[in-house]
């Protein structure tokens, strides 16, 4: 497992393709030192893609990109 850091969360890649974040701080208080699991749908040198499909009332799913700036 490799730890990196997001913003304001450190993170590490699992072998089975998912992502912990250990969220350190956040707009929602509640995340605030909360482990969140998530799938990996893409991960390059240049590029990291997750989706969590389980948001808050079950109202769809949210994905986020990340690009690394060159």
């Amino acid at each position: 497992m490799m730890l990196r850091t997001i913003g304001a969360a450190l993170f590490a890649l699992g072998a089975n393709r998912t992502v912990t974040y250990n969220i350190v701080s956040a707009s929602f208080p509640n995340w605030q030192g909360e482990t969140q699991t998530r799938a990996s749908d893409k991960l390059t040198l240049d590029e990291f893609v997750n989706t969590n499909t389980s948001v808050a009332g079950g109202r769809g799913s949210a994905s986020n990109f990340y690009r690394r700036v060159k």
